[in-house]
């Protein structure tokens, strides 16, 4: 973590397998003149089986209340991977390199969310990796989350803006509408990643983010620990967390039930049975 300590933003970019992280932090670092690149894939299976975390310098200069902190763009593996490790184990792996830039004094700066526009229908995968991205945040930290819908460009030429435009007003009406901000109150920011349209690039969602970053601090002075930082800090083990504990839901219902039991004799005890102490009439 040596390279994240001190003054440092970091950007976390996670989603499903397939939802285009890699190329999104690629993206960024061309755009921006960075030497670093993260390995893109281009099955099913994710190629980011670690977290990745690449330093990023001078791209604060332009924030009053951030100016000369250092950017950190994160690459995380990709949910629903049924190649590799189970999404619990890289939920885990995210939630250790959160505790561990916590405790580094690194600051998050915004989390964003891919989800690739050409998708056409809801699945479990992708309730659960929603599921899964509101618990690591909580939701009062929801206004630092980017929804990205992803393959603009690739998708436009494909299928035409009709049904792109269709699509995304199914998630901002539907699917997202419990993450998203609404007139009042905060909640999470919606985008588009498109590489052919200004304004719509990996580097002008990056922008959006810091900016946002730099408007939080200059308003309380700093950016809270996501809700699992301050969960793990406390002691709790990950099973313990709201995170961890969000698994239980996808688990056997046996596995669900038995955990139940272990809960409940922890809050009140063994179980007896009705009327075993009862004297006989």
């Amino acid at each position: 973590m040596s390279e994240t300590s001190g003054s440092t933003v970091a950007i976390l970019i996670v989603g499903v397998t397939g939802s285009g992280k890699s190329s999104f932090a690629n993206a960024f670092f061309e755009a921006v003149g960075h030497p670093g690149r993260v390995k893109v894939g281009y099955t099913l299976e994710s190629e980011s089986q670690d977290v990745v975390a690449i330093p990023v310098e001078a791209q604060t200069a332009g924030y009053e209340h951030i100016r000369g902190h250092n950017l950190v763009i994160v690459d995380t593996p990709g949910f629903d991977d049924s190649g590799l490790k189970p999404d619990k184990e890289i939920t885990k792996k995210i939630a250790n390199w959160l505790a561990e830039s916590h405790e580094s004094n690194v600051a998050i700066g915004g989390v964003i969310f891919l989800h690739d526009i050409s998708i056409d229908r809801e699945d479990a995968s992708n309730r659960r990796a929603r599921s899964i991205l509101l618990n690591l945040c909580g939701e009062e930290a929801l206004d630092r989350v980017v929804m990205v819908t992803s393959k603009w460009a690739r998708e436009l030429d494909t299928v035409g803006p009709e049904a792109l435009h269709k699509k995304e007003d199914e998630l901002k009406s539907k699917h997202w509408k419990s993450l998203l901000r609404q007139k009042e109150g905060s909640g999470a920011s919606m985008r588009r990643w498109n590489v052919e349209k200004e304004g719509e690039t990996a580097h002008a969602i990056v922008r959006f983010i810091l900016k946002q970053a730099n408007d939080r601090i200059g308003q309380s002075g700093k950016l809270e620990p996501l809700l699992i930082q301050k969960e793990l800090a406390t002691g709790m083990r990950f099973d313990e967390t709201r995170t961890g504990s969000g698994f239980l839901r996808y688990l056997d219902p046996r596995v669900w039930l038995e955990s139940l039991r272990g809960l409940f004799a922890q809050l009140f005890g063994p179980p007896t049975r009705i009327g075993r102490e009862m004297p006989r009439g």
